[in-house]
């Protein structure tokens, strides 16, 4: 239960660290693909599981996915 707990928090850190300098919204909008800008769906966005599943790839367009986000939700 921890663990899955340390994923939660870790993947929300991982946004507030790269949205609020930028001073974007926490929760709007949802998280986008840095390449093709296609909407991450949820069931794409479970910390490690989808990034495992996808193999660290956009499900849309392929491109990869930056390390640091796994690393933090690790």
């Amino acid at each position: 239960m921890c663990f899955i707990l340390g994923l939660i928090v870790g993947s929300f850190l991982n946004v507030a660290v790269a949205r609020l300098p930028l001073e974007k919204s926490l929760i709007w909008p949802g998280s986008r693909c840095g390449v093709c800008q296609q909407r991450v769906r949820w069931y794409d966005n479970l910390p490690l599981v989808s990034y495992v599943w996808l193999r660290g790839r956009c499900r849309t367009c392929g491109a990869s996915f930056p390390r640091s986000i796994s690393s933090w939700n690790c």
